[in-house]
Parts: C-alpha cells; structure tokens; sequence
C-alpha cells in the first residue's frame, strides 16, 4: 500500500467531517469570474520564539497577510496568556494566522538515514510525547481563532503488515478526533514518497526463472539453430578467451548524427529495432574477420521479460549472454535484417538459459568456445591483415595466423565468450 492509500485509510478512520463537508472540501474548485475573482493570499513560515512581535512585524513590513506558526519551543507552555500576546500582536500588525504546527518533542533528524526513526508519529519512544503535544498546540489553535492544526506525521511503513502501521493510524485517528472536537482541520505531512516501490525478493526471480522452460526446451532450442556448427567464430583465429583482464584495453566510436538518422529510418522502413540493424552489421564485421558466410557471437539479453509481475522491482542481475546465428553471405539485406529480428524475438523466450546449454548444443567440441568477442584494434596499431575468401561456417577454415599475432597474443586476455562489449586491444 502507498502513503497516498494509507493517508486515505487514516482519514476515513478519523471521522473528522460529515460526508457533505468532506465532498465540500474535496471538490473542485471553482472558476473565478470577473465579479468574484481574488488573489490566493501570501504567507510566511515563522517561528515566534525569536521574538513575538519582531517576528511577526516581518511579515507585515514584507506585505504579506498571513502567517503559519512554528510553535515547538511553546510545547508545555501554551497560556491563556500566550494566546492573548499572540492575538493583540497579530491584529497589531493586521497579519491573519492561518495554521499552527508542532512537530517535536526531540530528537528530530531531517535526513532519509534517522529521519524514518526520529519523525512524525511512528517512532515508537517519541510518540505519546508527541501526541500530547499536538493536543496542546491544538487547545491553544482554538484561542487563537485558527482553524488548522499540522504536523509531519513521519516515514509511514510502505508495508501494511509492519507492526507500526496500525500504530501511526491510531495516533493520527487520535490528534484528528481531539482537533475535530475543536473545530479544526488536522493536515498530516508525510514528507516524502518513496522514490522505488517496495523491491521483490531476489529468490522471486530465481522461481520464476527455474519454472520456465526446461533444460530440454531451451537445448532443443539452440540445438536446431547451432548443431551444424563445428568452427568457433573467432576473429582473426584467436580462441584463448580466458584471463584475468590486465591487458584488455576498450575503444568507442561514436556515430555522427546523420549516419544515427539514416539508421533509424531504415529500420522504420524495415519494422525492425535499430538493435536488430547493429546485430546484422556486426555480423557483417565478424564475417569479414573470420573469412565466413556463417557466424555466431554473443547478444545481452536484459532478462526481465518473462519474470511476471514485479520484474522491475527486484534488485539483482538479470543479464544473460546468449548466442545468435546470422548468415552473411548471398543474402538479401532486408530478409537478413527481419531475420535477425525474428530470431531475437524468439531468443526472449530463452532469457534465462545457461550459456553453457547453447554451447553443449552446438557442433562445436570442447573445450573449444562457440564464438569469441573482439573488436579491431584500431588502425594504425594493426597493420593490414590479408583475408582470405570466405568459407561455409561447417568446413574447417583455412586462415593463418597473421606475421603479426605472435607480438599481440598475450593481449587477446579475458575474452569471455559472449562479452557485451567490443573491446580494442592495443600492445
């Protein structure tokens, strides 16, 4: 339950007006014209202990006709004769007190750290202290005239089923009924709402996630899409995919704006996501890398789209790496695209299958990895790489290692199959 369903329970449970004044209250209101139009009036915040009449002269000398009372340092001090300094001082000055607050005894810690167990009418030690005074800011309202009583009620329990829950309402029921037997408005501040729902249980997903598809279903999946593939796809021949990362160096390249738009609307045009338009183009990079028209690489998949209800509220990390496999050969560029477009769509319903099944699925025999992921150092580190023609992704392929991959071969580190990002190695 949010604080806006529990500020209406706590309402409802006071009973502070008949139903037609509570409908009065609540209604729209209504629009000004010309005969009765007027400005909302302007008020200040103001804290009389500094000093009754200099305080509340500021706010006549700064034109404003109404004022809204701090009172806490008054608690256990509220007078008759109190009220009768505060009437003549206000009607001195011609300035309309419109409300009074107390929010204390102490302690009282405005952050989101204490705030939660030092506020308002929750915290269990300050409460009844808090109450009372409230009563007495309320007795003291009612010789002044003012009609309106505040306070920051605290950090409400976002969970109904928390002990303090039922507590806060019957503290907030309590200071409305003694304010509503003095005629008063009780207005209950909860200060903050809270910026995330209440997160689920990271085990919520782990369930969900095990009760999907079987082991059987996702290697059937990727069975009929990589059994026929016997040859890792892997740039320049380079497989050793383990390490510990030293030596991994990252490079980006940004696109220039009009190449991003031309990109957006071919994939309009297409119905496609530009994902699946960046898919086919790596695919078309890894093709010309590793002299094939058959390639497999790694797609991260966010893995909350079959979680049910309350995905977006469970902390914890969701990826997966899974592979897809495009053909970059004699094929026609739209049917690719949609292609790769189809196949992503039917990788979701395998979101949450190990790497590992995929791999065992495939033709490809361990401990060899299905496909590593590598961007090109960029150029002049490198230099030109003679490719040969390209082979089917079944034969066993015919490229040599270049002059050159002997002096790089300890940077190709911590290539995990599958790593969402194109990293650049340097020397």
């Amino acid at each position: 339950m949010r604080r806006r369903d529990f500020l209406s329970t706590a309402a409802a449970a006071a009973a502070l007006l008949p139903t037609a004044a509570l409908a009065e209250t609540f209604a729209p209101a209504p629009q000004n014209t010309a005969a009765d139009s007027h400005a909302m009036p302007l008020g200040l915040l103001i804290t009389p202990a500094e000093g009754p009449e200099e305080t509340i002269k500021r706010v006549h000398d700064l034109g404003l006709p109404t004022c809204f009372l701090s009172l806490d340092a008054y608690i256990g001090k509220f007078t008759p004769a109190l009220a009768t300094q505060f009437k003549g001082l206000l009607a001195k000055y011609n300035v309309t007190c419109t409300t009074v607050e107390v929010v204390g005894p102490p302690p009282l810690v405005w952050d989101f750290m204490q705030g939660p167990t030092t506020i308002g009418l929750v915290p269990r030690a300050t409460r009844a202290a808090r109450i009372d005074a409230l009563k007495q800011v309320s007795d003291f309202a009612k010789l002044l005239g003012v009609h309106q009583v505040q306070t920051h009620c605290g950090f409400i329990p976002e969970d109904p089923a928390s002990a303090l829950y039922p507590e806060a309402v019957d503290a907030i029921r309590t200071v409305a009924q003694h304010c509503h037997g003095n005629d008063q408005y009780f207005l209950m501040e909860t200060g903050q709402e809270s910026a995330l729902p209440v997160p689920v249980p990271f085990r919520n997903f782990v369930a969900q996630a095990r009760l999907g598809l079987s082991q059987e279903e996702h290697t059937a999946f990727f069975r009929q899409m990589l059994e026929d593939v016997h040859e890792s796809t892997a740039p320049f021949g380079l497989l050793q995919v383990y390490g510990d990362g030293g030596a991994a160096r990252e490079a980006q390249q940004r696109l220039e704006p009009g190449l991003c738009r031309r990109i957006r609307q071919q994939a309009r045009v297409l119905g496609v996501s530009t994902a699946s338009v960046f898919h086919w183009a790596w695919a078309q990079v890894l093709g010309c890398l590793t002299s094939r028209e058959d390639v497999v690489f790694g797609t991260v998949l966010l893995g909350r789209m079959s979680t049910g209800t309350g995905a977006d509220r469970v902390p914890g990390p969701f990826i997966n790496t899974l592979p897809v496999r495009i053909a970059v050969g004699a094929v026609p560029v739209a049917g690719a695209v949609t292609g790769v477009q189809a196949q992503l769509a039917g990788l979701l319903a395998h979101e949450h299958a190990p790497l590992v099944v995929a791999q065992r699925a495939s033709g490809v025999a361990a401990p060899a990895p299905l496909f590593t992921w590598k961007g090109l150092p960029p150029a002049p580190t490198l230099p030109p790489v003679n490719v040969p023609p390209r082979s089917s992704s079944s034969s066993k392929s015919s490229y040599k290692e270049p002059a050159h991959e002997s002096a790089l071969h300890s940077e190709w580190a911590n290539n995990e199959p599958g790593h969402p990002r194109a990293e650049a190695v340097t020397q």
